[in-house]
């Protein structure tokens, strides 16, 4: 299945689940982001986006600027160690939906203690993904 088809799908789904589109742009494969659906329900937003032959899912408190992956919040929220598991759209929107009240609660009720929780999950997680070769950079 195409990236494209595959956020269409999970953009599906979060509608049924009352999510309602905020934003939307693309597909224009020239821009960072190909294609980006931003959706909100409550005070969360979820942006679902394709950018480069990968698709995947942030997530965050609706007057927050920037959102983080939903395993970071997850390992924040059950207080574990986030995986270094490859994200995949399709089971995101699966533990989103599967997860959602304790979700928006979560992300609703954050505070400062979360955003550094956030912040170290995110970059401990990105170090071990690098330093185990699961994230490369173009040689040029």
């Amino acid at each position: 299945m195409s990236d494209a088809v595959a956020l269409e799908r999970e953009t599906s789904r979060l509608l049924q689940a009352g999510f309602a589109i905020a934003d939307e742009r693309g597909p224009d494969p020239e821009a960072f982001g190909d294609q980006l659906v931003v959706l909100t329900r409550g005070g969360i937003r979820v942006s679902l986006v394709r950018d480069r032959g990968q698709t995947y899912l942030t997530l965050a408190k609706i007057s927050s600027p920037t959102g983080r992956d939903l395993g970071v919040w997850e390992s924040c929220m059950d207080d574990e160690t986030p995986s270094l598991e490859t994200r995949d759209l399709e089971a995101d929107v699966d533990l989103l939906l599967g997860r959602l009240p304790d979700f928006e609660s979560f992300v609703i009720a954050s505070r400062p203690e979360t955003d550094a929780c956030l912040r170290e999950a995110g970059q401990w997680r990105f170090s071990q993904r690098r330093l185990l070769g699961l994230i490369t950079y173009p040689a040029s």
